[in-house]
C-alpha cells in the first residue's frame, strides 16, 4: 500500500472560481462515497488534497498516472454539480467511474465488474395521469419515448455544448470506444477478488463484463418488478445513482468518460431475503479499483508506445508505415471536416497536439490487423514530416519491430488498415529486411552531424526542391524527415536506385556548399517497400485496400475504427487562431 501525503489545501470561494488549481493533465477517477474511495485513496501516491466548495479532490498518481480521485457524492444532483466543478478547476484528459452497482442482469453475480458501453437516465420522466384503474396517458408533448413502468415513464435531456445551438433530446451516452479497448485489454491481466479480509466469499470467482449498457436515477433501487422492467426496457445490465450524471456532463463539455461498476447485490434480486449490499459493497469496490489499477497500467503502455520515440526503428529487421491523417481527396469526409483538418495542421501550436489525437487510435488499428502478433512494446508512433510529388506535410510514422519474416508480411495488413480507416489515398510500407510481397529498393539517407543545423522542418520545401530541379523527368521518389535525429530519407521507387544516386549526389554537393559546417553526409542502404493505394473518387469503398486481403471479420473491426475517426474529428474544437 503507497503512503498518501496528507498536505491539505483550502480554497476560498474566490480562488474556487478563478481558474485552474492544478493545470498538470490528469484522468479523472469518480467514486461516489466512503467505500469507494478507500478502495483507491490509500494507494495514492504524493497525494495532495485541494478542497473546493466543501469537496476533496485528491492529486497524486495511481499505478503510475497522474490523477485527481474525488467524491462526486451520492446522486444524480451531487454527480452532476461536483463532475462539473471537476472539470472547472482541473485539466481532465478523461473521466473513470469506479464503484458499485445493483445487477440487473440475472446472468450477472456479485462481484462482476461491468465496463458499459452507454449510459441512460432513466427516471428523467413524466408520470402519466390515470384515466381508469390502471389505464395511464400521457399529456401531449411530453410522451415517454420508452414504454411506461405502470404512471411512470422515461424522456430524454437536451444538453447544451459548443458547436450545438439546437441540441436534440438524448437519451444514451456512449462511452469512449478507445477506452473500452484499453479496459478490455486490461481485464485480461487481473484476478478479481472472490473473498474479503474477514473471509466472507462470493460462491463463485467474479469475472469482468464489457459492452451492454448501464442506467442510473436517483432512487436506491431495490424492487424485483421494477429490475425487471429495467432489465427488459433498457436492455441495461446494471443500475446505479451517479454514472449518467458523469456521462452527459462529461459528454457536455467533449471529455471521454468510461464506467467501472462492480455488483453489489441484484437490484431487487439474488437468493437472499435482504438486498445484499451491506454485505458485499466493500468487497465490489475493491474488485473495481483492481480493474481501475489494470487499465491505468494499460493505459500507461499504449501512452508510452504511442509517444515520440527516437524515429529511427531499433534492430535491422524494423519495418516503418508512413501514413496520415488527412485524407487526400475531400470526397470521403467532406468539406467542412477537410477545413477543420487543414486549420489543425497549418496552425504550428495545434499540429502536433492534433496528430496525437490519432495515435492510440492508430495502435488499436495494427492490434486488430495483426491480434496475433504481441505488438506490446513494439510499436513506435513518430512525428515525422514527408512529401511526395511536390507536397511537403506533417504525418506519422508506425515503426515496428518485426525481428521475423512473417511479422513482416503483418506489415502490408496493418498498412491497408490505416489506410481504410484514414481514408488515404496511399500509405508506404517500407522494411529493412526481405517481406512478401514487397520489392526491393536503394535508399539514401542524408544525416548532418556539424555545428549548423540545415535540415529541419523549415528548410525540408527548399531540400525537396532541390531534388525536384535535379531530376531529368517525372519525379518517382519519395522522402520522410526525421526531427530527433536530422535524417533527411530518400526512397527511390524505381527498380535499381540508379536514378536517385546521381540526384542525391548532387543534392549533397549542394548542400556542402551552402553550409559546409552542418557536415552532411549520405548513406546508401537497402529497403523493401510497398504503397497500397486507393483512389476514393473511382473506388468510394477502399476496394484497392479491401484487395491486400481484408477479410469481412477485419471490415467490420476498421469500419468501428473508421466511426471512431469521423467522431474525433468532430469532436475537435474550433480551430485555433494562427
Amino acid at each position: 500500500m503507497a503512503a498518501c501525503a496528507t498536505q491539505t489545501s483550502d480554497l476560498p470561494a474566490a480562488a474556487a472560481v478563478s481558474g485552474l488549481v492544478d493545470a498538470a493533465p490528469r484522468i479523472a477517477v469518480a467514486t461516489a462515497y466512503a467505500p469507494e474511495m478507500a478502495a483507491l485513496l490509500p494507494d495514492l501516491d504524493n497525494g495532495e488534497e485541494h478542497r473546493l466548495n466543501g469537496v476533496s479532490f485528491w492529486t497524486g498518481e495511481l499505478s503510475g498516472q497522474p490523477v485527481v480521485l474525488f467524491k462526486t457524492g451520492v446522486s444524480l444532483v451531487n454527480a452532476t454539480m461536483n463532475t462539473q466543478l471537476l472539470i472547472d478547476h482541473f485539466n481532465i484528459r478523461h473521466i473513470l467511474v469506479s464503484g458499485v452497482a445493483g445487477g440487473l442482469d440475472p446472468s450477472l453475480s456479485v462481484g462482476d465488474v461491468t465496463v458499459a458501453s452507454s449510459w441512460a437516465q432513466y427516471n428523467e420522466g413524466a408520470f402519466l395521469r390515470e384515466t381508469s384503474p390502471g389505464q395511464y396517458r400521457p399529456h401531449p408533448g411530453v410522451e415517454p419515448i420508452l414504454p411506461a413502468f405502470e404512471f411512470m415513464g422515461t424522456r430524454a435531456v437536451r444538453i447544451a455544448r459548443d458547436g450545438d445551438p439546437a441540441p436534440e433530446p438524448k437519451l444514451w451516452f456512449d462511452a469512449d470506444p478507445g477506452l473500452i479497448d484499453i479496459a478490455e485489454r486490461a481485464a485480461t491481466q487481473i484476478q478479481l477478488r472472490q473473498c474479503d479480509d474477514t473471509g466472507l466469499c462470493l460462491p463463485g470467482i467474479p469475472k469482468v463484463v464489457t459492452g451492454g449498457r448501464g442506467v442510473t436515477g436517483s432512487t436506491f433501487m431495490d424492487n424485483a418488478r421494477f429490475r425487471e422492467y429495467l432489465f427488459e426496457t433498457f436492455e441495461a445490465q446494471v443500475v446505479e445513482m451517479e454514472t449518467a450524471a458523469i456521462a452527459m456532463v462529461a459528454y457536455a463539455n467533449d471529455i471521454p468518460y468510461l464506467a467501472f461498476r462492480s455488483l453489489s447485490d441484484l437490484a431487487g434480486g439474488g437468493n437472499a431475503a435482504e438486498n445484499e449490499i451491506t454485505a458485499f459493497e466493500h468487497l465490489a469496490a475493491e474488485n473495481a479499483a483492481i480493474l481501475v489499477h489494470a487499465y491505468l497500467k494499460a493505459y500507461g503502455d499504449v501512452s508510452s508506445s504511442a509517444g515520440l520515440a527516437p524515429p529511427r526503428p531499433a534492430g535491422p529487421a524494423a519495418c516503418e508505415i508512413h501514413y496520415s491523417t488527412m485524407p487526400f481527396e475531400p470526397k470521403p469526409l467532406g468539406e467542412a471536416r477537410i477545413r477543420k483538418l487543414k486549420a489543425y495542421l497549418s496552425a504550428p501550436a495545434a499540429r502536433e497536439e492534433f496528430l496525437k489525437r490519432f495515435e492510440v487510435l492508430s495502435l488499436q488499428i495494427a492490434r486488430a490487423m495483426a491480434p496475433d502478433w504481441p505488438l506490446d512494446g513494439r510499436v513506435r508512433i513518430n512525428l515525422v514530416w514527408g512529401g511526395y510529388n511536390g507536397g511537403v506535410g506533417q504525418s506519422l510514422s508506425m515503426a515496428l519491430d518485426a525481428t521475423t519474416a512473417e511479422e513482416r508480411a503483418q506489415v502490408t495488413r496493418i498498412g491497408a488498415g490505416l489506410g481504410y480507416v484514414f481514408f488515404q489515398q496511399s500509405v508506404a510500407l517500407e522494411c529493412r529486411e526481405p517481406a512478401r510481397g514487397l520489392a526491393e529498393t536503394s535508399a539514401f539517407i542524408l544525416e548532418e552531424s556539424g555545428e549548423r543545423d540545415v535540415l529541419s522542418p523549415q528548410t525540408l520545401k527548399s531540400v525537396y526542391g532541390m531534388m525536384m530541379a535535379h531530376e531529368e523527368d517525372q519525379l518517382t521518389r519519395g522522402f520522410t524527415y526525421y526531427p530527433e535525429t536530422d535524417e533527411f530519407l530518400v526512397l527511390d521507387l524505381t527498380a535499381a536506385g540508379a536514378r536517385a544516386r546521381p540526384v542525391m549526389d548532387r543534392i549533397l554537393l549542394d548542400l556542402n556548399r551552402f553550409a559546409p559546417e552542418a557536415g552532411m553526409s549520405l548513406a546508401e542502404t537497402r529497403r523493401w517497400i510497398r504503397f497500397p493505394f486507393n483512389d476514393w473518387l473511382t473506388s468510394p469503398n477502399g476496394e484497392t485496400y479491401i484487395e491486400t486481403g481484408l477479410t469481412g471479420e477485419d471490415l467490420a473491426l476498421l469500419d468501428k475504427l473508421r466511426g471512431v475517426y469521423l467522431a474525433e474529428i468532430d469532436s475537435l474544437p474550433a480551430p485555433p487562431l494562427q
